[in-house]
């Protein structure tokens, strides 16, 4: 852990998820840098992105903050090392969160405190993170997870995906012409969402699937997605309202279809990779139809392929959304809430 703080003068880069950057190390010749940003989760912006995603009776911090936090250091480092290169695509992969952060409600008086530390290597074409609790001086309380971001050609991607958006258009159109046979199900918002209640409790700004259409036979779903928030809920790269809205879909079959095990909850652990070639252009404004197909795993576990359209195109995919079936039993031991979140919390 780097402990010293070698950046006195204002920030060049602060947002709603990277609040303070602490430590700057930056190599142009060798092409590699290193930040390290401090976040206050119970800032009035972020908290709500927190309370309102609440798994077990705890508010947590999900993947789509980190996801975003990832990007954002990685978009700044990849700028400051390359400042004359072409725009590079984010692909926010191999994520683990191996002990979740969970908010304390109300606020510890000196705000409750996290880490993100950021390494670029512009030859490899990559940024590894971690994220970690720190008192507010910066001293470590707790390490909690790593990922990595790949610098990639988003021309790439969008050829592979042009090659299979016939096919998940085929996929979307059965999906639907199953509703008027009644194999597959609509639910409009507010039923799928209770539905999720069963281990999730979404608030508000959270709710942004329209509509559903599942069949749980086929384990396999599309949603409408129109997003809650608007720019006064927080300046983010790529928002974790927009990230988890477009992926949640994923979480809803799990949870909500009658093929898996009652007696299972399915938490999430995450994804393999994450690519949206232009994180800035998804808006509240703007419609999404998302599709996905979940298939068991051994282990109790269960993947699948998120694509997000607009329009006719396809403009991010969230590829190995993975969920690991969890005895009900069991919640209260692994997602315990501490003594300061006892109390019921509040969603708004």
């Amino acid at each position: 852990m780097i402990s010293d703080i070698r950046v006195s003068r204002p920030p060049k880069c602060s947002t709603t998820s990277c609040q303070r950057l602490i430590y700057e190390d930056i190599d142009q010749a060798r092409g590699t840098g290193t930040l390290i940003f401090q976040t206050d989760i119970s800032h009035p912006k972020l908290l709500p992105a927190i309370s309102g995603h609440v798994c077990n009776h705890v508010p947590l911090v999900s993947s789509a903050l980190y996801a975003d936090m990832a990007m954002t250091a990685s978009d700044y480092l990849y700028k400051t090392l390359c400042p004359s290169a072409p725009e590079v695509g984010l692909n926010v992969c191999a994520m683990e969160v191996h002990k979740p952060v969970i908010a304390q409600i109300p606020p510890p008086e000196d705000g409750q405190h996290i880490q993100m530390e950021a390494h670029a290597d512009v030859q490899k074409g990559e940024v590894t993170v971690s994220f970690r609790s720190v008192t507010w001086e910066g001293k470590l309380i707790e390490n909690h997870g790593h990922g990595l971001v790949k610098y990639e050609d988003p021309a790439e991607w969008i050829s592979e995906w042009q090659r299979k958006q016939y096919l998940v258009e085929t996929q979307i159109a059965l999906l639907e012409s199953r509703v008027e046979t009644g194999r597959a199900h609509k639910f409009l918002q507010g039923l799928a969402y209770k539905l999720f209640q069963a281990f999730v409790h979404y608030s508000p700004k959270y709710q942004g699937m329209q509509e559903v259409i599942l069949d749980s036979e086929d384990t396999a779903a599309t949603a409408k997605v129109r997003f809650q928030t608007t720019g006064a809920d927080g300046d983010f790269l790529c928002s974790p309202y927009f990230i988890d809205n477009l992926c949640h879909l994923s979480g809803f079959i799990a949870n909500a279809s009658d093929l898996y095990n009652s007696d299972m909850t399915y938490i999430s652990h995450g994804w393999q990779s994450f690519k949206v070639p232009n994180p800035r252009a998804i808006s509240p404004d703007k419609e999404y139809t998302c599709y996905v197909k979940m298939m068991t795993q051994p282990g109790n576990i269960t993947a699948g392929d998120v694509y997000v359209f607009e329009g006719g195109e396809i403009i991010a995919v969230f590829y190995g959304c993975k969920f690991q079936g969890i005895p009900k039993r069991a919640m209260n031991v692994l997602l315990a809430p501490k003594s300061t979140n006892k109390r019921t919390v509040r969603i708004k």
